[in-house]
């Protein structure tokens, strides 16, 4: 959570503690539907994208096409928010 907190949308608002807990409410709404729908949706977080985890291949077969990291580079290296990179995220 805590570098989604640094993003452009969520770190520009002003109070902070807010957004931590409405982060946590939408987090166990998403975990609540994952668990019930296991076989139409897949979970995978920020961090799990940004690593390019084992899991984010595993999301590429999930949806039956074919993991290209060129692809997945070439799209991650797009600004997508105001804040933090995810090049900058992998320091941290």
């Amino acid at each position: 959570m805590k570098d989604v907190l640094k993003s452009g949308w969520w770190g520009r608002l002003e109070d902070q503690s807010e957004v931590k807990r409405k982060l946590a409410s939408i987090e166990l709404k998403f975990d609540s539907y994952y668990k019930n729908h296991k076989d139409t949706c897949f979970q995978i977080s920020y961090e799990d994208m940004v690593l390019k985890s084992q899991k984010f291949s595993d999301m590429y077969d999930f949806l039956g096409i074919e993991y290209k990291e060129s692809t997945v580079y070439s799209v991650l290296a797009r600004k997508h928010s105001e804040g933090v990179s995810w090049k900058s995220a992998l320091k941290t």
